[in-house]
């Protein structure tokens, strides 16, 4: 979601959504679609702190990764005569070994999001991982000829050939490159891998996220040819519903919760509960909270136009409904929501995110097929 952008009209009954309402600045269209996120985390002390104290550090560029020395990074700009890069005609950085870690396959936690603004995407990759993870290992190949790792995707098109609001989907098989993987280290996009990169860490696994982000701005991208910036500056703020179907061929369902009142809850708790007895994918997207909950001083822990992975519900020991949400950022030091801890995961009650006006939507993917 954007703090900037808005495509969404609601209509609210409590008085802390007409309070909302009537602080607005501008007058919202009326498509009922949910608006993208975007939110992206701040980089960590410890890492600044590996930096030389006398650099200037330029938010604008991209941090060093492993390969930071001026002459390695000219070689992997060089394109050779077999227009393969001078990097990849000595030896690999990347292969099949390195996609997945200890367990073999992709898991939740490998997803670490810091400096690229794509949480609708890296937190659908995460809740795909959890659930489904044969689908992200059926997606990517490694081509140990071409050194390369050919990622299936999905888009949406009409008779007339790609358009983002055709009805139909269809595959594209996409060519990622050793360089376009240093690439997105250097941006520092959703893998745990770039953080390694900056404690001194050498192991480049589990690499999965990032050929799975690089295919996704190469996705959006016109022209890869001349580099990726215009791809990931198209992935910045977008819809969990649209990664979804990206990634699965399948946008799934966009569910949300009508009240605060005892039945609306619960029929939440029952719809996405069943989803995850099904191996459903399951997203949660944030609005800020509303005009009256802020001016109670209070916050709803969640981080503001953001997406989460859902890990489960339950019930507490009142009978009130509560939801694990994981945080693509791998911890939850958010101290402006009056949260700040490292643990990835974060307990909510599903009431006081209705009446905080916090939630805008679950995306609950396709079941297994």
């Amino acid at each position: 979601m954007s703090a900037i952008r808005s495509i969404q009209s609601k209509t609210h009954t409590s008085l802390a959504s007409s309070l909302r309402a009537l602080s607005s600045t501008a007058k919202k269209p009326s498509d009922p679609s949910p608006k993208p996120s975007f939110q992206k985390k701040s980089l960590k002390q410890k890492n600044l702190n590996k930096l030389e104290s006398s650099k200037v550090l330029n938010p604008n560029k991209p941090l060093p990764g492993k390969e930071s020395n001026p002459a390695v990074q000219a070689l992997l700009r060089l394109e050779g005569a077999s227009g393969k890069s001078a990097y990849q005609a000595s030896s690999p950085r990347f292969e099949e070994n390195d996609l997945y870690g200890p367990s073999g396959k992709p898991t939740k936690e490998d997803i670490d999001q810091d400096r690229i603004g794509d949480c609708y995407y890296v937190a659908t990759l995460a809740a795909i991982a959890d659930e489904q993870p044969e689908k992200i290992e059926d997606a990517i190949q490694y081509n140990p000829n071409s050194e390369t790792f050919t990622v299936t995707l999905h888009e949406r098109y009409d008779s007339n050939g790609w358009w983002p609001g055709g009805g139909k989907t269809r595959e594209v098989t996409i060519e990622v490159t050793q360089a376009e993987i240093e690439d997105n280290l250097q941006r520092r996009g959703g893998s745990t891998v770039d953080n390694n990169n900056l404690n001194n860490n050498t192991i480049d696994a589990p690499i999965w996220p990032a050929v799975m982000e690089t295919a996704y701005a190469k996705l959006n991208d016109k022209d890869a040819t001349d580099g990726l910036d215009e791809g990931y500056k198209e992935i910045v703020g977008g819809w969990a519903k649209d990664a979804m179907l990206a990634v699965l061929g399948d946008k799934g369902e966009v569910f949300r919760v009508n009240s605060s009142e005892d039945k609306d809850l619960e029929k939440a708790y029952d719809h996405l509960s069943q989803a995850i007895k099904n191996d459903q994918p399951i997203t949660l997207s944030t609005d800020p909270e509303s005009v009256f909950w802020n001016f109670l001083g209070a916050q709803d822990g969640l981080v503001d136009d953001h997406v989460y992975s859902l890990e489960g519900i339950d019930h507490d020991s009142n009978g009130e409904v509560v939801l694990q949400l994981r945080n693509p950022w791998g911890d939850n030091n958010n101290k402006d929501e009056g949260v700040s801890h490292p643990d990835p995961v974060i307990e909510v009650k599903l009431k006081d995110l209705v009446l905080a006006g916090g939630l805008d939507y679950f995306n609950i993917g396709p079941e297994p097929k």
